[in-house]
């Protein structure tokens, strides 16, 4: 004889305790990433919008900080070149004042040399005279007066050249002072007899030597604030730094161009 079937169902026994684990509350079981994925489902994009800018600025404060080097490199160059040139004029005022001394020199000597001929030239003229009144102005000398005193004029001529000059006062008195300056200022034509015109240039050199040191002071400055931008951590500090430092910059490229032009 055959068993009844089961029943379809029977309740559970008190004792009996399920296996199935219990429903998850939502988000259960996800990582605290796919978690903040779905509630803020922007957050990645906008984190890394943020860093792309901090990088891009980044990189704009580190090309400044090339320029400021390249700028101050320049300056120097033009340092030494002002240097240089203020040197050299220095060198050429030494030189120049040495020669305008020799020609100051050589004046004197031919001032004292003209000198010496024009007292001849009065002294021989005198001593005919006291032969022989007139005696230059006599062509025909007939005895030892005449013929003594026509040999003194004729040697007064070797010395002659003096006595209509701008050099002899109404008094006779030779002017050898302004002889002298004649001479020298004749010379000057040939030769460099003007050493104020090099110290003006070198003093010019000079201070614009001393501009480019200023300068590149400033431009220090400017590299510093720079650098410290550079380091900032975040956008506001780089920028509260850096945007200084290129005023300084720009502020440096126009204070060249005005030097130099």
């Amino acid at each position: 004889m055959s068993s009844p079937p089961p029943p379809a169902w029977q309740p559970p026994p008190r004792d009996f305790h399920p296996t199935t684990p219990p429903p998850l509350p939502p988000h259960a079981g996800q990582s605290h990433d796919q978690t903040h994925d779905r509630t803020n489902p922007h957050g990645d994009g906008h984190t890394a919008g943020h860093g792309h800018e901090h990088g891009r600025l980044a990189l704009i404060i580190a090309l400044s900080i090339a320029i400021v080097s390249v700028l101050g490199a320049v300056v120097g160059w033009r340092a030494e070149v002002h240097a240089g040139r203020a040197s050299r004029y220095e060198q050429d005022a030494v030189a120049t004042t040495i020669s305008a001394a020799e020609l100051r020199s050589e004046a004197d000597a031919e001032a004292a040399k003209a000198y010496s001929q024009y007292a001849h030239y009065v002294r021989l003229g005198n001593e005919a005279n006291e032969l022989l009144p007139g005696a230059c102005s006599i062509t025909d000398r007939r005895n030892i007066i005449q013929i003594d005193a026509g040999v003194l004029c004729s040697t007064q001529v070797q010395f002659s050249g003096y006595g209509g000059t701008g050099y002899v006062d109404s008094q006779g008195h030779f002017d050898v002072e302004k002889y002298a300056q004649d001479v020298q200022a004749g010379n000057a034509t040939q030769n460099d007899v003007e050493p104020e015109t090099y110290v003006l240039q070198a003093e010019d050199q000079r201070h614009h030597e001393d501009k480019m040191l200023y300068l590149s002071l400033f431009l220090v400055l400017a590299l510093a604030l720079l650098t410290l931008g550079r380091l900032g951590r975040t956008r506001t500090r780089q920028l509260v730094l850096a945007v200084p430092g290129w005023i300084c910059v720009v502020a440096g490229i126009i204070a060249l161009v005005m030097i130099e032009v």
